[in-house]
């Protein structure tokens, strides 16, 4: 019978999925009950057999007490294992998943500052044309201006997505390595 930590691995062939590697161990403790069980069973019909002086059928118990008892031996030794590389699994998935996120918020940041940096052109145009055509359109409309002034002239919208952009770039190579260090 192969052991439980070889049929794991070639299971996951290389990945560490947790899900996975908790089903391993909760069937190696499971099965470690059963055996626990089947080792009880073999004692008593062994000392069953000794009382009614059957030494050969005996014997042959012995033999599979120890192969139980050996089994039994390989799953201790195998658990602490499965345990550790459980733990490993789930922490990188936790940091996957949070990379994950972390570049699904700076996509929608970048779409947000491209948005921004779209309208903010429109509104300069649409400023330019009031400046450029002023005496003609003040009786017709009111001038708007750009909206999208963030709080001075040299904070335009544009000026604005393009830090945005710097941010979520330098954020991305930052993630980058973090990851690798985090998973070495």
């Amino acid at each position: 019978m192969a052991n439980v930590l070889e049929r794991v691995l070639k299971r996951l062939n290389g990945s560490e999925a947790s899900s996975a590697i908790a089903g391993a161990l909760v069937d190696l403790q499971s099965g470690r009950a059963d055996k626990r069980a089947k080792l009880a069973a073999l004692q008593e019909r062994r000392a069953q057999a000794l009382k009614d002086f059957e030494y050969a059928k005996a014997r042959s118990l012995e033999d599979d007490i120890a192969d139980v008892r050996r089994q039994i031996a390989s799953d201790d030794l195998h658990e602490p294992e499965l345990q550790d590389r459980l733990t490993i699994a789930r922490a990188t998935e936790a940091v996957e998943r949070g990379k994950s996120m972390a570049l699904a918020y700076l996509a929608k940041t970048e779409e947000f500052a491209k948005a921004v940096a779209a309208a903010d052109a429109i509104g300069r145009e649409a400023a330019a044309i009031f400046e450029r055509d002023e005496p003609l359109l003040r009786g017709i409309v009111s001038p708007q201006g750009c909206a999208l002034v963030l709080g001075a002239p040299e904070r335009w919208g544009c000026a604005w997505a393009g830090g945005v952009f710097d941010y979520c770039r330098a954020m991305r190579a930052r993630l980058d390595g973090k990851i690798d260090k985090l998973l070495l």
